[in-house]
């Protein structure tokens, strides 16, 4: 189970995510909706681990998304970016196994 509480994250000086609450359970797809710059990137962000200056609690089967180490949120977590941004010379399934061989 994914949970998210009181997630708040200001960057720049801005407030990216003001006391953001949500449950996910297993196996279920989820998604976040709203306008250009309600914070849907900066959460999933969050989520990935890339952003750790947030406040509130983030928590993954029980465990605090801060804690977990790379090997644990490597598989545990996928993030894909907006803009693909692949590499010409690769296949698609090389161009995802990409990050996978690179933190063996």
């Amino acid at each position: 189970m994914l949970v998210g509480t009181n997630l708040t994250l200001t960057r720049g000086g801005r407030h990216l995510l003001d006391a953001v609450s949500f449950a996910i359970e297993p196996g279920r797809i989820t998604t976040f909706v709203g306008v250009s710059g309600a914070g849907k990137t900066s959460l999933l962000r969050c989520v990935a681990g890339l952003y750790r200056d947030y406040s509130g609690e983030l928590e993954l089967n029980g465990r605090a998304i801060r804690d977990l180490t790379v090997d644990t949120e490597s598989t545990s977590v996928g993030f894909v970016f907006q803009n693909f941004n692949l590499f010409p010379h690769l296949t698609v399934l090389d161009n995802c196994a990409l990050p996978l061989n690179l933190i063996k």
